[in-house]
Parts: structure tokens; C-alpha cells; sequence
């Protein structure tokens, strides 16, 4: 069953407890490549959900604060170029797993926002193109938000806002194999974390 969580600040001590154990959107990336680093991530999840305390300690960088910095101006040129309002939520739990969207649009859509350096924004608005790293997240958070679109948010201040929507109706097969996969994580999360729970 779907549960959306607002008005918990992300990045918060309870916002941070509320993903514990789940795999996330923004780590589709690493359990599609299916390799060492998917195991890593496993393992790491495996010891969230033993000890209930988080396995990695986030200490950010320059470009990610401005990143967050930013959230906020580029979630206001959205609505001024698009006329939608934005309803912005902390998290989403569905299927196994978890989504931070950075914002609901109307009934159906949500967006997701990538602050760009200026060359990679300009690049960006000279293909048209959503850069493919991304489209991971994108794919989960339709599947976890169980809405029909996405529109991928590139913002850089002092250049265009670049806007281009996903249709959920046209990534099926991916999302249909992306549910399978989070499915098949979560097996082997739990299988670990009983694993190492008999050890004690």
C-alpha cells in the first residue's frame, strides 16, 4: 500500500529514519547495473534493517548543498513557465521501495530536478535530450509514485529552464522490469540480513 509522507524536512534525522532498509529511487542506477557495487548497496541496506541505524554517513559536497540550494528557485520557474502548482511531499513508500520527489504535480504528474552546471545545461538544451543517467530515477519514480508522467526538471540559473515529460505509458517495459528487480533485491536484503542475524 502507497503512503506519502509531507511536511518532514528532507535530509532531517526522522526523514533519514523513514528510508532505513528500503531501497531508493536515487540508487535504481546501482542495483540495475547488478554488479559489486549492487551487493555493496545490499549489504548496506541489509545492516539498516538489523540495527535500525543508518550505514553510510553523508557528508555532502559543494555542488549537492547547492543542489539544494537551488531546489527551491528551480521548482518556481517550473510553475512560471508551466502554470502548474507544485505540491511538494517528503516521501513515498510503495512496492518495497522509496521515492523523494521533489514535488506533485496535478493528479497525475511529479517532477524531478537536476540543478546542471552551465556547460552541462547548455548541452542539454542543444539535444532536447534527457541525459540517459537519470532516466533510472526517472522510471522509479513513476513506478513508485504510481502517477502517469514525470517532467525532468534541469535547471542552472541564468540560462534556460530545460522541461521535458516522461510518460509512464511509454517506459512499460522498463518499469515492469525495474519492479521485478526491486522485488528480487529485497529477497536477497533479507536473506542477508537473516544471514548475519543468526551469527550473533
Amino acid at each position: 500500500m502507497m503512503e506519502v509522507f509531507k511536511d518532514i524536512d528532507q535530509g532531517s534525522q526522522e526523514w533519514l529514519n523513514m528510508r532505513l532498509g528500503l531501497i531508493t529511487c536515487s540508487e535504481i542506477k546501482t542495483i540495475r547495473a547488478d554488479g559489486a557495487g549492487a551487493q555493496t548497496y545490499i549489504n548496506g541496506l541489509a545492516y539498516e534493517r538489523i540495527t535500525g541505524e543508518s550505514s553510510a554517513v553523508f557528508a555532502g559536497n559543494q555542488w549537492t548543498d547547492r543542489g539544494h540550494e537551488l531546489e527551491p528557485m528551480a521548482r518556481e520557474a517550473y510553475e512560471r513557465k508551466t502554470g502548474f502548482k507544485v505540491e511538494q511531499v517528503s516521501f513515498i513508500k510503495n512496492l518495497g521501495f522509496g521515492y523523494s520527489p521533489d514535488g506533485l504535480v496535478d493528479d497525475n504528474g511529479l517532477i524531478e530536478i537536476k540543478a546542471k552546471q552551465p556547460k552541462d545545461q547548455i548541452a542539454i538544451l542543444r539535444s532536447g535530450d534527457i541525459p540517459k543517467e537519470h532516466l533510472d530515477q526517472l522510471d522509479g519514480g513513476l513506478l513508485c509514485s504510481n502517477r502517469e508522467w514525470i517532467d525532468f526538471v534541469a535547471y542552472c540559473p541564468n540560462l534556460p529552464i530545460f522541461i521535458k515529460r516522461v510518460y509512464a505509458k511509454d517506459r512499460i517495459q522498463q518499469i515492469e522490469k525495474l519492479n521485478e528487480l526491486i522485488a528480487k533485491y529485497n529477497v536477497q536484503i533479507e536473506d542477508v540480513a537473516n544471514q548475519i542475524s543468526e551469527m550473533y
